[in-house]
């Protein structure tokens, strides 16, 4: 290689690309839970309700998030003592 040509620079790998989460509309999410859509905004106001994205002036929510929250508002049904045991 001649001394005057700069060396070549050597290609690094790119990172595989990520598949992007399914986004679901608030209207799909309501559907989902069972409240109406402006009941999600009025959760996003107060910070409760599924995690959510924003895309522009957007929500979306990912399907893992919703499947989280209703996972974390799941209540376990409650075993009575057994009292007939003497």
């Amino acid at each position: 290689m001649p001394a005057d040509r700069p060396a070549r620079a050597i290609p690094t790998p790119r990172p595989a690309p990520v598949a992007p989460a399914r986004l679901l509309t608030a209207e799909q999410v309501a559907d989902i839970l069972g409240v109406t859509p402006p009941t999600l905004a009025n959760w996003r106001c107060r910070r409760h309700g599924p995690a959510y994205v924003r895309v522009g002036r957007l929500a979306r929510y990912r399907v893992d998030d919703v499947e989280a929250y209703i996972q974390s508002r799941t209540v376990p049904a409650h075993v009575a003592p057994d009292r007939g045991a003497a």
